[in-house]
């Protein structure tokens, strides 16, 4: 009574992008915000609502997924970078010719990437220790 069974062996479909582009918008609908809400011209407020929202939005990531939190805060610093790829691509010194060097324009922002990516991990966490309880 040797029976052969077919195995059928299924690849687990990841949602992980789903989530990474998730954060990523999220993040990047938070640097949008003061725009949005018309806040004036004050840096302290605009700069309160950005963080304020980054962290918001880390937490919801981290809660709604709590493993491995520490994503949702570098899938929002990629989408801080790119967006300042395409802004830098659309740059008028770019149409005007002059030539103006990636790197030093990356490494200028490279601080401002630094505070809006720390919001979105302390929310992350405190959002995956909010979901599990306390518990790890």
């Amino acid at each position: 009574m040797n029976v052969q069974r077919k195995i059928e062996v299924r690849p687990i479909r990841s949602t992980d992008p789903l989530w990474w582009a998730l954060a990523a918008l999220l993040g990047l609908v938070s640097l949008w915000l003061p725009q949005w809400l018309q806040i004036g011209a004050d840096p302290t407020t605009r700069l309160l609502v950005v963080e304020s929202a980054l962290f918001f939005s880390g937490g919801l990531v981290g809660g709604l997924r709590p493993d491995r939190v520490w994503r949702w805060g570098a899938a929002c610093l990629v989408a801080f970078v790119v967006k300042d790829l395409a802004q830098f691509a659309n740059s008028a010194q770019l149409a005007n010719g002059v030539k103006v060097g990636i790197l030093p324009f990356l490494s200028a922002n490279a601080s401002v990437y630094a505070l809006h990516t720390i919001p979105v991990l302390a929310g992350a966490y405190l959002g995956a220790y909010m979901n599990r309880g306390g518990q790890k």
